[in-house]
């Protein structure tokens, strides 16, 4: 992988039924590691420090 790191609010997402929708944010966590923390539980200042961080530490 290209050293992404993938947030998606499992909150802000929609399927056609809740089952559906369940079982996507459980392949994105499981499959593509993705962070499927409710939004409201997002920290967003400390992400955005993590990734400037790790963009300065890659330049």
């Amino acid at each position: 992988m290209r050293k992404f790191k993938l947030i998606v609010p499992s909150d802000l997402s929609a399927s056609l039924t809740k089952e559906e929708n369940d079982q996507a944010i459980s392949i994105m966590n499981t499959v593509l590691r993705a962070t499927t923390t409710p939004s409201d539980q997002l920290v967003i200042n400390s992400m955005l420090k993590e990734a400037d961080d790790y963009y300065e530490r890659t330049i």
